[in-house]
């Protein structure tokens, strides 16, 4: 396992464990809706990270585009989770706080889009190799697809 490949596990592990406390402290906070938010938005990210820790190596990004979204996914991510937390504890929404949460939020959900948006839609390297429903396929180096059946 890489370096990447771990801290995005460790990150995703570490924000799935913040998720599941909160879970019990949901009636206890200022505003309860908002720490379900909270609680389900951490559990789903880290779960999310933790898969794009262990897929890291077969996503195939280019690398000039790998340093940057294996830095932006985890601190979207968080970021969102930060701007829910404090949505959840402060009641007044023209706080200082809430305007801040707010601004980071804003940063995160703009950074997830853009890191997703280039892990949907890279750019594959080399011939891939796709098997239908109906048996079998071999790819050659001329990138002709040949039935293993009548080979």
């Amino acid at each position: 396992m890489t370096l990447t490949e771990r801290r995005l596990c460790q990150s995703g592990l570490l924000l799935f464990f913040l998720g599941l406390p909160l879970g019990f402290a949901i009636h206890a906070l200022p505003n309860p809706r908002v720490a379900l938010s909270a609680h389900l938005n951490a559990v789903q990210s880290g779960t999310a990270l933790m898969v794009f820790g262990l897929m890291w190596s077969r996503m195939r990004i280019p690398s000039r585009l790998a340093t940057a979204v294996a830095i932006a996914l985890p601190l979207s991510f968080w970021g969102l989770e930060l701007r829910i937390l404090a949505s959840a504890f402060a009641l007044p929404s023209t706080s200082l706080v809430m305007r801040s949460a707010t601004l980071l939020g804003g940063l995160s959900a703009l950074a997830m889009m853009l890191a997703v948006g280039v892990l949907a839609f890279r750019q594959s390297s080399g011939d891939r190799v796709e098997t239908p429903i109906g048996g079998p396929v071999v790819a050659t180096a001329r990138s002709t697809v040949h039935d293993a059946s009548n080979a």
